[in-house]
């Protein structure tokens, strides 16, 4: 199988902690490549998702008081 990217939001349905799940959704409907888009609950999982994969983009979500859409490398 030729390698690929995915993607992979860690949330839950419960409150904030959905909003990785919900821009995973946004992207998967606007993507104009061809990716997997993943919502997983239990990060535990991940290791299940990397062999095979090419290129991995990882997107959780916290309450951190920073200013919205800040981004952590």
């Amino acid at each position: 199988m030729d390698s690929f990217s995915r993607v992979i939001g860690i949330g839950s349905w419960n409150g904030d902690d959905q909003a990785a799940w919900r821009l995973v959704e946004r992207l998967k409907d606007r993507a104009k490549t061809a990716a997997e888009f993943v919502a997983m609950a239990e990060p535990s999982r991940l290791l299940d998702y990397v062999d095979d994969c090419h290129r991995l983009i990882l997107i959780d979500s916290c309450l951190s008081g920073s200013s919205p859409g800040m981004v952590a490398a």
